[in-house]
């Protein structure tokens, strides 16, 4: 008679410290915790005596992580697009290569296909990888475009009925705010820049900062003067930044006045945006640099609020 053979169970890895994970993954303590207090990639175990430590899935997460930042995604979209799977968001679809396939939808006016590709994209790729190298350029594009449009049929506005579309359906779906009592984040730009404002706006709503985006100024910058004021006064005192989206002088001037009025320290966005030179003002080139550095702002306020409270 042949001998019985023992079926084991799956063997389970054990949960692991952060040192170890370190060691496992080839990035740094540091950084693992940056991407918890950041993005809220954190362990999922807490043991005894409060030391929290990394379950295979949360390990998996990681993983991913670093496969798109080495992919080229940016770590914010990363991480969103990890958080995304977890919660098995994503669908299986086709994403667009490049911008002449959103072209073509909004050609044809194909407001449906437009946003089916554009979700697509952002699965695979994260949102703000999807505007920088596929919807601005597409925008880019139809604005040079010699063939003109289909009467009742204008490109440039369905696709940006579509993006809205997206970005309203990311807002609704995101997670359940990690800094419930935050500090306001404010976003405001002039009428050219309105729907790459609700992109930031909707990156950084996704890790759950309290984020308003103001509109465009109607008037000039002296409009988004008056804005900002009654916000402060009436609605938010405690703005932890201001997100501009603009150029020239008007600009310029607005982004002095909220420093000099309110203390806020602002990050303006774009290469053409204005330079102040005071250490309240941050300036990037792209709306990835911009999450990424509003992000890193809001984590050091917040610790430095919480160290103050011990």
């Amino acid at each position: 008679m042949p001998r019985a053979q023992l079926v084991l169970p799956p063997a389970h890895d054990a949960p692991l410290t952060v040192t170890a994970v370190s060691s496992k993954l080839g990035v740094s303590a540091s950084t693992l915790r940056t991407w918890e207090r950041r993005y809220g990639l954190g362990p999922g175990e807490r043991s005894a005596g409060s030391h929290r430590r990394y379950l295979p899935e949360d390990v998996a997460r990681l993983s991913h992580m670093i496969e798109l930042i080495q992919s080229g995604v940016t770590p914010s979209d990363a991480a969103a697009i990890v958080l995304s799977q977890s919660r098995g968001d994503l669908e299986e679809v086709a994403p667009p290569r490049t911008a002449d396939e959103l072209v073509a939808a909004a050609r044809t006016g194909d407001r449906e296909k437009l946003v089916h590709l554009i979700e697509a994209s952002i699965s695979e790729k994260g949102l703000l990888h999807t505007w920088m190298l596929l919807v601005e350029p597409a925008f880019e594009v139809m604005a040079t475009d010699y063939h003109g449009e289909i009467p009742g049929v204008a490109g440039s506005s369905l696709l940006t009925q579509a993006m809205y579309d997206v970005l309203r359906a990311m807002s609704e779906q995101r997670p359940e705010p990690k800094f419930p009592s935050s500090p306001s984040i404010i976003i405001l730009g002039d009428r050219a820049h309105l729907l790459p404002a609700h992109v930031i706006g909707v990156a950084l709503r996704w890790y759950g900062p309290n984020v308003i985006v103001l509109g465009a100024c109607s008037r000039g910058w002296v409009g988004g003067k008056e804005k900002l004021d009654a916000f402060v006064e009436n609605i938010d005192s405690n703005v932890a930044a201001l997100i501009t989206l603009g150029q020239g002088e008007e600009c310029k001037n607005f982004v002095a006045s909220a420093v000099h009025n309110h203390g806020i320290d602002v990050i303006a966005v774009g290469s053409q945006s204005p330079r102040v030179l005071d250490d309240h003002v941050l300036r990037v080139r792209t709306v990835s640099a911009c999450v990424e550095e509003t992000l890193a702002l809001l984590g050091a306020k917040l610790a430095r609020a919480a160290a103050r409270t011990k």
